[in-house]
């Protein structure tokens, strides 16, 4: 009897054993098609219907791991329709990125990584890389740079580092910048440095400037010009010297602009100033307007003191273009509070200004502003009458009823029209009261 329960025990116990010895091996053999399958099942949700789906699905991506994820990105192959891949790919990245899922971003960032390391396709590689450009960190530097050198990659590599933007990223940028040979890197590299507004990379950047490739001239002008290194003033005021103040291929001129308005942002107001007041002086309104009316908006912007002086004054020229730049740098609150010098200025300005600056005033709701306006709805300068009429409805409203009723009894023909368009934009009930008034003298 004892013998019998031996054997019987032995052979539960062999029966359980090859049971899970084979369950082992199911488990296996499902974990294999465990993760393949919910990637299927997880990529036709895509894309989501909705916010409520499109949540679930990516509690669904982040349970897979980085593994998971990985083998999701290296599913991508050349020549097919990957829509699905990137729809999940991209909102996984984009989920990662709000505050509080920073340990799932760096997650997500290595995940990516090691895709890009493993997919052959450059097409590929280049749509992941760039799904990390708002989730890499500072941590992730040394993961990115080796792309930095890949010609495929290059681009997409150094935007992400200039997101990045840390010291770490900017060192790793002058490195490729100093040792690579192949001017479409070094383009990428200096944009990038000049996105980030890496101070120490001026020096680095500087000599491109006078590169023989127009395409790193450009690119280092740019850079120079967001960097904002007050020792970048000298190389600049050259590069939009030798285009002439004018628009060339570099741009060196909008770019020197751009490079004094950013230097006085940063806190080195009385250098920009400086460097304002010696480009306006440069230049001129015939060959150069755009340059001399950035100018003078630069000279607006960092000497608020002097402002309604420079621009009473370069109201009153007669090149058309630099004239109507200026006006626009005018502010209502600017034109209210120089008034009387405003009307000094009209009594004086060529009738071309008269008119600009009468149309200027128009724009601006307020009686005082509208009173000086009045005279010249007589003037006798057909322009500046027809500008007088729209200015001082849109300045006083009905403030002129009774001087636009009387101009109308009098007018020609080629007046009327222009008249009756201002009644019909005044407002105010007494407008229909006095115009019936009239009617019935």
């Amino acid at each position: 009897m004892e013998k019998y329960f031996i054997k019987k025990m032995t052979f539960i116990l062999c029966l359980l054993a090859g049971q899970v010895f084979i369950s082992q091996a199911q488990n296996q053999l499902d974990a294999g098609r465990t993760t393949a399958t919910k990637i299927a099942d997880l990529l036709n949700r895509f894309p989501a219907e909705n916010a409520t789906k499109l949540e679930a699905a990516m509690k669904q991506m982040e349970a897979l791991g980085a593994e998971g994820i990985t083998e999701m990105a290296l599913m991508q192959k050349p020549g097919t329709n990957n829509e699905k891949i990137e729809y999940a790919l991209a909102g996984f990245a984009f989920y990662t990125s709000k505050d509080g899922r920073e340990n799932l971003a760096n997650m997500a960032v290595g995940a990516y990584i090691d895709a890009i390391i493993k997919l052959q396709d450059p097409e590929a590689q280049n749509f992941v890389l760039k799904q990390i450009k708002f989730i890499a960190k500072d941590k992730n530097v040394a993961s990115i740079e080796p792309f930095l050198s890949d010609d495929r990659l290059s681009g997409t590599a150094s935007r992400v580092l200039a997101n990045v933007g840390s010291s770490q990223a900017t060192s790793a940028l002058i490195g490729a910048l100093e040792t690579s040979s192949i001017d479409a890197q070094k383009a990428n590299f200096i944009e990038a440095l000049g996105d980030i507004g890496a101070n120490e990379a001026s020096e680095v950047i500087a000599p491109y400037v006078n590169s023989n490739s127009p395409e790193l001239r450009k690119v280092a002008i740019y850079a120079l010009a967001s960097i904002a290194s007050p020792s970048s003033a000298n190389v600049l005021y050259t590069a939009a010297k030798n285009a002439g103040f004018t628009f060339d291929g570099t741009n060196a001129a909008a770019q020197y602009l751009r490079y004094i308005d950013n230097l006085g942002a940063s806190g080195n107001q009385k250098q920009a100033l400086k460097l304002a007041k010696k480009l306006d002086k440069s230049t001129n309104v015939t060959e150069h307007h755009h340059t001399k009316a950035g100018a003078l908006d630069l000279l607006v912007k960092l000497d608020p003191e002097k402002s309604n002086k420079r621009i009473i004054k370069a109201a009153q020229i007669d090149e058309f273009r630099y004239r109507g730049s200026a006006l626009q740098y005018l502010s209502n609150e600017q034109l209210v509070q120089g008034l009387e010098d405003w009307k000094k200025a009209l009594g004086k300005a060529s009738e071309e200004s008269v008119a600009s600056i009468l149309q200027r005033m128009g724009k601006v709701n307020n009686e005082a502003v509208a009173r000086v306006i009045l005279p010249y709805l007589s003037s006798p300068n057909k322009k500046i009458r027809n500008t007088a009429i729209a200015s001082v409805v849109t300045a006083g409203d009905n403030l002129a009823l009774t001087e636009i009723l009387d101009l109308l009894a009098t007018s020609d023909e080629s007046d009327q029209s222009q008249l009756i368009t201002a009644l019909q934009t005044m407002k105010g009930d007494n407008v229909t009261v006095e115009m019936s008034s009239r009617c019935r003298q």
